[in-house]
């Protein structure tokens, strides 16, 4: 395992592609490494430990002490993910359980318009929805994907979000032929 932890008020939207991991972590306690992150294709690692991060002005809440599942995370993609310095990031990947605010207003207000990929789903089971929409925002440099994720917990209904941010130049691990963004954008398209 590979463990971290982060240093406080860190803004994400103003995060420096091709930073070093090590300029964002001071302590290897809090953080776990994963060889290929499934949505993106990426080597990363994560945390439930969030508090300090922020993303504009969306603050991360740490829940990590209360939930027993569905905890809120962050992950950092990184290019060299078993370097242990010299190791930049390339991307990063928000999650946000049981979502008061929204993290598709907070990217609309920093990037503009974001294109619709998948729909609002429109059926329900017992006044509740089921399942997802996304959105993309892209330019030259990254991409950013942001999805709501519909379900339940205890019979009340949640909204999970989630946010993708990853350089466009970046190749998935284990295919050469395509791109971390491109590997994106197919999972959440419709």
């Amino acid at each position: 395992m590979f463990l971290v932890s982060c240093q406080s008020n860190t803004n994400l939207s103003k995060l420096i592609l091709k930073e070093d991991v090590d300029s964002l972590i001071t302590d290897r306690n809090d953080f776990y490494r994963e060889d290929v992150e499934p949505a993106s294709g990426l080597a990363s690692i994560y945390t439930y430990k969030i508090d300090g991060f922020s993303f504009g002005e969306y603050d991360l809440l740490d829940n990590s002490e209360t939930a027993i599942a569905n905890k809120n995370s962050l992950t950092f993609y990184l290019e060299k993910p078993f370097q242990k310095s010299n190791n930049q990031i390339v991307g990063f990947f928000i999650k946000v359980n049981n979502s008061e605010s929204t993290l598709f207003n907070v990217v609309e207000n920093l990037y503009g318009k974001l294109e619709e990929l998948s729909q609002k789903p429109t059926s329900t089971y017992e006044e509740i929805l089921y399942g997802s929409e996304s959105w993309l925002w892209k330019d030259q440099e990254m991409t950013i994907i942001v999805s709501k994720s519909y379900g339940s917990r205890n019979d009340k209904q949640v909204i999970d979000e989630s946010l993708y941010l990853v350089r466009n130049d970046v190749m998935e691990r284990g295919n050469p032929n395509r791109t971390a963004a491109n590997r994106l954008i197919e999972t959440f398209k419709n």
